[in-house]
């Protein structure tokens, strides 16, 4: 069953990274297509990171997954500060962000976690996006609902709030989706 998993990974990671050189090409954007290529590249790698952790609490491994989970986050912290130390304040240390935090997860999935790795099956993708559409449309929905206010304020209010103020505004509602997360479980 993670096969299918695995191609999706592969294939929306190949998507995105072409759609953040498009998108940063055709768009006056702060962020390099470089840099956007790398970001999206890098939540590849966390994608296929976390469908390796589920198949671990699949299989009743909770502290190997654990074990992961922590390996992957200590690995990725310090291949970013290495990557931060030897760039300094320069233009490209965002882009070094994403691919030394993409790199110190592939250390940890080529070392540890290849035995968790399944071969990527394409054939059977349609049929199961066909099947998942609707939980998919609610994620989206669910994404709209905690994030969608910045869109709208960033658009309605353009020029007059600063981004200063839309990010006080954006680390306030942080707070409000903790409260949510708290509730959650009950």
């Amino acid at each position: 069953a993670s096969s299918p998993a695995f191609a999706h990974v592969l294939l929306a990671s190949a998507l995105l990274v072409v759609a953040g050189l498009m998108f940063g090409y055709a768009r006056a954007t702060p962020f390099a297509p470089l840099t956007l290529m790398a970001a999206m590249a890098c939540m590849g790698v966390v994608a296929l990171m976390n469908v390796i952790s589920a198949r671990m609490r699949g299989a009743g491994a909770f502290a190997r997954e654990a074990l992961w989970q922590s390996s992957g986050r200590v690995a990725s912290a310090l291949a970013i500060v290495l990557a931060v130390l030897a760039l300094g304040e320069s233009v490209e240390v965002l882009t070094m962000v994403f691919l030394a935090w993409a790199a110190g997860l592939l250390m940890v999935l080529l070392i540890w976690g290849r035995s968790w790795l399944a071969r990527p099956r394409f054939a059977s993708l349609g049929q199961r996006y066909q099947q998942l559409w609707p939980f998919i449309m609610m994620s989206g929905l669910a994404v709209w609902l905690v994030k969608g206010d910045m869109v709208v304020l960033g658009g309605l209010f353009a020029g007059r709030i600063t981004d200063a103020e839309l990010s006080a505004y954006a680390a306030a509602t942080r707070l409000s989706e903790a409260g949510l997360l708290l509730f959650a479980p009950v």
